[in-house]
């Protein structure tokens, strides 16, 4: 019951944050010209020049956002997935085409996925970052 109730919030906090941003010309929102996609075995995003990046799920260490305080005029959440304990490997923008279908594939596929750590990551307008998954 709980899980349901912070999926709702989830939600709702999502769907607020389109409808601000919706305000603005869709079509100029840079976020939403990355595509994510996904299978049981690879995660890619092809970014706005056309550059792919594939990261092999069994391969993933750990997954953070990152929010900044650029919001709302620019990008300010940002996905990381890391293979190993240094530079992220992929990131991408929250807003991003595909995001809320990975989200929801990791929440039902990724072993203590942190949901609660997502919304308080997407309530965020300072520096931070917010670890929502880690291999065990």
């Amino acid at each position: 019951m709980k899980a349901l109730i912070i999926l709702i919030c989830f939600i709702f906090v999502l769907m607020l944050v389109n409808f601000i941003r919706n305000k603005r010309n869709p079509s100029l929102l840079i976020e939403a010209q990355f595509l994510v996609s996904f299978d049981n075995e690879n995660i890619s995003v092809i970014d706005p020049d056309g550059k792919d990046s594939i990261v092999p799920i069994k391969n993933l260490t750990k997954i953070d956002i990152l929010t900044t305080e650029d919001g709302p005029w620019a990008p300010d959440v940002f996905w990381r997935f890391f293979i190993d304990d240094n530079d992220a490997v992929m990131i991408f923008p929250g807003g991003a085409t595909g995001e809320s279908e990975l989200l929801t594939f990791m929440q039902d596929n990724f072993k203590n996925f942190d949901s609660v750590a997502v919304i308080k990551a997407m309530g965020s307008t300072s520096l931070a970052t917010f670890k929502i998954w880690e291999h065990a």
